[in-house]
């Protein structure tokens, strides 16, 4: 693959000053970022692009896993808002050792959701207002990338990356290095696959082989944290949900100086997901557990974490946690009236009508839509009833609408 002269000089930048020793350069700046457990390391740089504030991401992974450019690729070709505009990329090392090193250079999105929220809070009058637009930036991405075969799975503070200008404020999702294409058998992703050096077939089944695995467990779903074995769309608005709380937490604190029980790791992960269990069940009680001060929160901003919690917990006003992790699959069911509260009409029409024709694997199937105006969404079943004796992920019928 051959690079544009740009990119060239922009990596050749990179290179000389930590080749020199130097931790910043007249264009070159290291972000740092934590190191990840499943064999994928990021080299993170801002840099200069043409004038523009820009980020250089030298990324080494494994040969068996999905390419962060070949997602950027899909969503792009999909026509996905809410990333990030990516200037270059490339693959600059194809095959050494089992891994490869790509380089993707992109618009620099702004700063994490937790220092946003940070600055946007003095903006009393319009500080619910720009919670608002944030969430339903990355509930309509989120959507969005799902309808095109993605999950993002590393739903993180991080990762949701918000940009403010006077009184603009945009979110878009960045790091998508550890999504997962779930139309691996499709004429696209065998496109995206024969451009970047990878076999669709073989990294699609050993990414649906990592779902209980991925993510950032701060913010992992109760599912994943249980050990179920697949995932969809709800699953990343769950983290993400989290991810809002643990930004405001950190704003509206009850005690700054103690780890809530809804963020308390203990010594199994699926013990935090009981912990998650129990304390999303208490009616009043539920946001303290978080670390959040329920009587500090703006009146709207309350009423957009409730209904968060009754889309994501609740179904026909039973609560559901429990639920989730002994049904297996469980069928979600999307709550138009909790959802409106959060979500754009789009966004919620891709949940109902679009849904059910979404292309996804067998077992993360949609139900056709049912009569009461509400749309299902399946979750498969434990990663413990497969231990034993690993079965191969099923391929879809070659006959299924891509």
């Amino acid at each position: 693959m051959v690079l544009d002269k740009q990119a060239e000089s922009v990596l050749a930048t990179v290179s000389s000053s930590w080749c020199n020793g130097a931790t910043e350069a007249l264009f070159v700046s290291r972000i740092e970022r934590e190191v990840g457990l499943h064999g994928r390391i990021a080299y993170i740089v801002k840099v200069d692009w043409s004038g523009l504030e820009a980020i250089l991401k030298l990324t080494w992974s494994a040969t068996n896993r999905m390419p962060e450019n070949a997602i950027y690729d899909i969503l792009a070709s999909s026509g996905v808002q809410r990333i990030p505009r990516v200037h270059s990329c490339g693959l600059l090392i194809k095959d050494f050792r089992g891994y490869r090193l790509d380089y993707l250079v992109m618009e620099d999105c702004g700063v994490p959701l937790s220092k946003a929220l940070e600055t946007l809070k003095p903006r009393e009058r319009s500080f619910v207002g720009h919670i608002r637009r944030i969430i339903d930036d990355v509930t309509s991405c989120l959507v969005d990338a799902f309808v095109a075969g993605v999950l993002h799975r590393d739903i993180s503070d991080g990762n949701i990356a918000v940009k403010i200008d006077d009184n603009e404020v945009s979110a878009r999702i960045i790091d998508w290095g550890y999504a997962k294409d779930t139309k691996w058998d499709s004429s696209a992703s065998r496109d995206a696959g024969f451009k970047w050096y990878y076999d669709s077939e073989r990294v699609g089944m050993n990414e649906e082989a990592h779902d209980p695995i991925t993510g950032t467990p701060r913010y992992m779903s109760i599912t994943t944290l249980e050990g179920i074995q697949y995932r969809n769309v709800i699953t990343d608005i769950e983290s993400f949900f989290y991810v809002v709380l643990d930004a405001l937490r950190g704003i509206y604190p009850t005690n700054p100086s103690k780890t809530p029980d809804g963020f308390s790791f203990q010594k199994r992960l699926s013990l935090l997901g009981h912990a998650r269990i129990v304390c999303l069940a208490r009616p009043n009680k539920w946001l303290a557990d978080f670390g959040v001060d329920r009587s500090k929160l703006p009146s709207g901003l309350l009423d957009i974490l409730e209904a968060m919690r009754r889309f994501l917990f609740f179904d026909d006003g039973k609560y559901i946690g429990l639920d989730l992790v002994l049904t297996s699959p469980y069928i979600y069911s999307v709550d138009e009236a909790s959802a409106k509260v959060f979500m754009s009409e789009d966004t919620i029409a891709f949940l109902t009508s679009r849904a059910s024709s979404t292309a996804v694997k067998v077992s993360e199937v949609m139900p056709r839509f049912s009569p009461i105006k509400r749309t299902s969404i399946a979750v498969g079943g434990n990663v413990a009833d497969t231990q034993h004796s690993p079965t191969v992920p099923r391929k879809r019928k070659a006959t299924e609408a891509e």
